[in-house]
This record gives C-alpha cells, sequence and structure tokens, in this order.
C-alpha cells in the first residue's frame, strides 16, 4: 500500500531583470548586454487566428512578468523547466506493481515533479516514507526573496542528487506519517524553505506514539480529527489578555465559549468562528506593516503565537496608525473588540463554524452550478481532518495488510464526471461525515494490458 502529499518545499525563485535596450532583446549579465534566447508557441483557437507568443528565456528562465514601460522584467526559474523524462510516466504505473520495499525505492527515485512525500507499508513489515523529486541546491537564506538577476553569482548551484532525498525506512518508533511538515531535522546538509506549519504533524505524531494497538476506527477517527494543536497552543494566550470583569453579558457569554471550548473545528460548534475571527484579526493586527495586496506574506503561524508568548513587547506589536506604543495585550484587546463587533451584526445560525467556514468543492472551471456546497463539514486546515474554504482531504484511504487485504476509501466526487448524472456528486455527503467505502480487490491474477512498449531494466 503507498500515499502520497505534497512536499512544500520552494522550487521556484524569480530573478529581477534588467534590460540594456528599448527592444528589450539584450539584458544586464555579469557587466555584459546579452541577448535573450526566444522560442514562438503557436497557441491555436478555434474559429479565430493562431495567436504567436514569443517567450524570451533568460539565464534563470522564462520572462514571465514585465514592465512593458520600464527597464526591468522578472525571469522565474523553476525545476519543472528541466527538460522532461519520459520514464517518469510510469512512476505510478511501477508503484502499483511493486512486490516489495526495494521495487518502491526504485519506483520512487523516478519521480522528478512536483515534488511529493509517498509513503509505504508492506505485508513483510517494512514500512518507509521518501521525498521524491528535484530540488534545487540553494546556499543559505537563497530564495526568500526576489534575486538580483545581473549576477551569475545568484543562480542555484546545480540541483540536489536524488540520491541525497530524505528517506525513512523502518525506524525504531514503528510508525511514519507526513502532513506537508518539514522533512527533516537541522542537521540536513541541504538549505531549503518553504511553508512548514506542523500542527497537524505534531498531532498525528503524538497520537501514533500512543503506543496502542490501532484499529481501523482508530485510523478513520484520527483521519476525521477535528482537533487543532494551533488552537491548543493560541488561545490561551489570548484569552490571558482579556479581563472578563469589563465585559457584558453578551460579551462574557463569547468568552466563556471559547474558555470551554475543546479545540475541535466541529461543525454545528460556535467557539471555531469565535476564534477563528479573533486569531485573523490580531494577525491582521500585528502584522500592518505587510501590505497584502503586493503579495507580501505574513510569517508563519507558529512565529506569531512565539512572538506572543516570548516577546509581547517587541516592536512588531505597535500599531501604524497610532502615537500610543502598543503591546500584545493591547492588541489581542482590540481584536477581541472586532470579534464582538462582527457578531452583533451577525446572526447566531450564521456563525456556526460549517455555515462560517462556508467549504465549498470547486468545479476546475469555477463554475459554480457544477461545485457544491458543503453544509456539514468540520475540520481546519490545522487539524487532521484539515477542510479550509476551498481545500482538503482529496481521498481518505485505510489498507488492512493482513492475510486477506482489506481497504477502504473515499474521495469528495461521485462516480461520473456528467454533472448531469445523480453521481456526479453522490460520494460528497458521505465524505463531510467521515464515511468510508469498502475498496474491492481482485482476489484473482488479472493481464494488465502493456501500456508501453518499453523494457525496463536496472541501467535505464
Amino acid at each position: 500500500a503507498w500515499g502520497i502529499t505534497n512536499v512544500g518545499r520552494d522550487v521556484q525563485d524569480w530573478y529581477k531583470i534588467r534590460w540594456t535596450d528599448d527592444q528589450k532583446e539584450h539584458y544586464l549579465l555579469d557587466g555584459k548586454s546579452v541577448k535573450v534566447q526566444t522560442e514562438v508557441e503557436e497557441i491555436k483557437v478555434k474559429g479565430s487566428a493562431t495567436i504567436i507568443d514569443t517567450v524570451k528565456y533568460t539565464n534563470f528562465g522564462p520572462i514571465a512578468l514585465f514592465d512593458p514601460n520600464g527597464d526591468n522584467a522578472m525571469s522565474l526559474k523553476w525545476v519543472a523547466h528541466k527538460s522532461y523524462d519520459p520514464l517518469e510516466a510510469l512512476v505510478f504505473m511501477r508503484l502499483n506493481k511493486s512486490t516489495g520495499l526495494n521495487e518502491f525505492i526504485n519506483s520512487v527515485d523516478l519521480h522528478n515533479y512536483p515534488a511529493q512525500n509517498i509513503i509505504f507499508a508492506s505485508k513483510e513489515n517494512d514500512i518507509a516514507l521518501a521525498v521524491a523529486g528535484y530540488f534545487p541546491n540553494l546556499k543559505a537564506e537563497q530564495g526568500r526573496f526576489i534575486q538580483d538577476g545581473t549576477l551569475k553569482t545568484q543562480d542555484w548551484t546545480g540541483l540536489i542528487p536524488k540520491e541525497h532525498n530524505p528517506k525513512s525506512i523502518n525506524p525504531n518508533q514503528g510508525f511514519l506519517s507526513s502532513a506537508n511538515q518539514r522533512s527533516t531535522d537541522l542537521t540536513y546538509p541541504y538549505y531549503y524553505h518553504g511553508n512548514f506549519d506542523d500542527y497537524r504533524g505534531r498531532y498525528i505524531h503524538d497520537v501514533l506514539s500512543e503506543n496502542k494497538l490501532f484499529k481501523m476506527q482508530d485510523m478513520k477517527a484520527l483521519q476525521f480529527d477535528n482537533y487543532s494543536l494551533e488552537a491548543q497552543e493560541c488561545l490561551p494566550l489570548l484569552l490571558k489578555s482579556i479581563n472578563s470583569s469589563e465585559l457584558k453579558s453578551s460579551e462574557l457569554k463569547i468568552l466563556n465559549e471559547l474558555r470551554q471550548w475543546d479545540y475541535r473545528f466541529d461543525p454545528e460548534d460556535l467557539a471555531p468562528s469565535y476564534y477563528n475571527i479573533w486569531w485573523k484579526k490580531v494577525v491582521g493586527l500585528i502584522w500592518d506593516e505587510f501590505d497584502l495586496s503586493q503579495n507580501q506574506l505574513y510569517p508563519e503561524t507558529w512565529k506569531t503565537i512565539e512572538l506572543i508568548e516570548k516577546e509581547p513587547q517587541h516592536s512588531f506589536f505597535d500599531l501604524q496608525r497610532t502615537d500610543k506604543l502598543e503591546q500584545a495585550s493591547d492588541v489581542i484587546r482590540l481584536g477581541f473588540d472586532e470579534l464582538i463587533k462582527e457578531v452583533k451584526t451577525s446572526k447566531e445560525e450564521d456563525l456556526t463554524w460549517a455555515k462560517y467556514k462556508d467549504s465549498e468543492i470547486r468545479h476546475l472551471a469555477r463554475i459554480p452550478a457544477f461545485s457544491k456546497k458543503l453544509s456539514q463539514s468540520g475540520g481546519y486546515r490545522q487539524a487532521p481532518n484539515a477542510i479550509s474554504k476551498y481545500n482538503g482531504p482529496s481521498w481518505r484511504m485505510l489498507v488492512e495488510l493482513d492475510d486477506e487485504m482489506k481497504a477502504q476509501g473515499i474521495y469528495p466526487g461521485g462516480q461520473s464526471g456528467n454533472p448531469a448524472s445523480p453521481y456526479y456528486d453522490n460520494f460528497i455527503d458521505d465524505w463531510q461525515k467521515g464515511k468510508y467505502y469498502e475498496i474491492r480487490l481482485k482476489k484473482d491474477k488479472t493481464t494488465v494490458p502493456k501500456l508501453f512498449n518499453i523494457t525496463l531494466s536496472k541501467s535505464n
């Protein structure tokens, strides 16, 4: 059995390019004017003329953004620009046909991009987790910001050899898990960065560390678990700053709802919505130096929580809009006031978590009639059941590697791609409720069609 999650590491960088001519055919590189390479792309349009698009390439990849009236442009360097390897198409076929650990590892090594965590278990009591794909070999801190495209020294130092990608095979702890958290500890010799809030990963690790005999029902409960370590670590810090004696009865009701909350983002509860509103208001106030409209990103959640706990007088808590010198407690109280205002202007039924979160599964073409609102969904992006407004677990699966293998699974869709079919979205309600369907495994040897006229050997 095997499963897959995104790695979360950053594998593309932006470079600022400086033109040296008005025609924007030459750019500055190491003090010299260098001509761009061009590639003409034809985009055929039914009933209209073919569109000709000339793509300009620099030492750092194709020009992806440019100011037609200015001297600068932006090149995007991405590992996926590496030449395509036709054998990569065989990765998942080989994973499905693997009969043991060695074949699994060999299959994983074929994968190039997008980078994935691929996890494995077999009847031989082997388990493994491998980070699969190509990654840039970066200098310390490289790629966190836009880089200078006038210097070759700003380029990547090639790619990290695949044999140096992280792997864990049969660890002493007896289990492996991935929830998009960081893949290694700080002793890993290659620098990398990405989005690694690890609340889900830590919670899953804690549950699996209970050292008990887990049954199928336990695993179902874990996959559908709405508990959030983020809320557990954050909310008590917020509550400390609120003096209940200063509150009106209606405000005290909201505070008590939060004090009694069990940190589970269940669909019918009010406390998850109160927490979510309050925390978003506080984060926006703390990081008022940042302009999200200019693609500036807030620091990760764990860092904001750490600042509140350990450096409550840090200058980041000072609001730009006032002359007063604010501390963390001031910002938290202001956020609570904003929460009170929003609750007062909302109907209580609209503040239940499922209603407030307003999750939906959007059609790929963003066609509302072909999309599906989720009226019963709990979960939270920092809980194992990571359902947010537009994202969530697209495939839940449980496999019992007994003498007779058993498996259950479900996905948020249906058996038909036809929106007019009753089977277009018939799994979604059960998926919201945490139900599973039996996966029927064929016991007889079936003939697999020969899809590729390729003979694979160790040498290729």
